[in-house]
């Protein structure tokens, strides 16, 4: 089927576009054609210093520990060149999707949308990214880090002063 073909089919109702430099959703009521979301780029610096910040923070409670802190920053510093190239492959995805999500929203998405070429290209760039948050990448492995040593960070920050009296806490990194 040619794209002129797949163009004079009628046009799927109440679709809502919203495309911006840090998102792609293209929906109606009952169907999520696309979404992809851009992701912040997390400099090794940033994870350094959210570390530091939970060793400090573990210091001023009692009977509070850290496990693996040796093996944390070799590890994470491992996989941070991994983690960029990713960062790189994904951001540039996200930019050929946003040019197809452009050209989508001027034409429209018709009934049969899977038959049509530009939005099965978007898909593909949508399946590159979502890889990326696979357990096994850098990407993820990076990310998850990160966000871990922040929740733990606030988990420190929440126990209250009484408790690191009575109770051990232990909090483990790698």
């Amino acid at each position: 089927m040619t794209r002129e073909e797949y163009l004079k089919r009628p046009l799927v109702e109440d679709v809502v576009y919203e495309i911006s430099e840090n998102k792609i959703r293209i929906s109606s009521p009952h169907t999520i054609f696309i979404e992809i979301i851009k992701p912040d780029i997390i400099s090794l610096t940033e994870m350094e210093q959210m570390f530091r910040k939970l060793k400090k923070a573990v210091k001023e409670k009692k009977n509070v520990t850290v496990k693996g802190v040796t093996k944390f920053l070799p590890t994470v510093r491992e996989l941070y060149t991994e983690y960029l190239q990713a960062i790189e492959t994904t951001r540039k995805n996200f930019t050929e999707a946003y040019q197809l999500s452009q050209q989508i929203k001027v034409d429209g998405i018709h009934i049969g949308c899977l038959d049509d070429e530009v939005m099965l290209k978007l898909l593909e760039k949508q399946n590159g990214i979502s890889k990326q948050y696979h357990l096994k990448t850098a990407f993820s492995q990076f990310n998850g880090y990160y966000h871990s040593l922040k929740q733990k960070y606030q988990d420190i920050q929440e126990i209250e002063h009484e408790k690191c009296e009575t109770s051990k806490y232990i909090v483990h990194l790698c």
